[in-house]
């Protein structure tokens, strides 16, 4: 996915759609290792149940950030 996203992204960076596909890519791809590196750190663990919210919690913000930007430049230009 992170492959998709960079492809994306080369192709036109001005294009606000492109970029609101390269946002939605990289953050399928953020969440599936999130969730894989938080599970097997509780599987390996068998007690760090709080490592998933903490993780989910942290890609939320980080795509939110992102997402407002995106919603900023685009109510700009119109």
């Amino acid at each position: 996915m992170a492959v998709c996203a960079l492809i994306i992204g080369t192709v036109e960076s001005d294009d606000l759609n492109m970029r609101s596909v390269m946002l939605d890519t990289l953050a399928d791809a953020a969440s599936a290792a999130g969730v894989a590196v938080s599970g097997g750190i509780i599987l390996a663990t068998k007690s760090a149940f709080w490592l998933d919210p903490t993780v989910a919690l942290g890609i939320a913000l980080i795509i939110a950030y992102h997402a407002i930007k995106l919603v900023r430049e685009v109510l700009a230009e119109h």
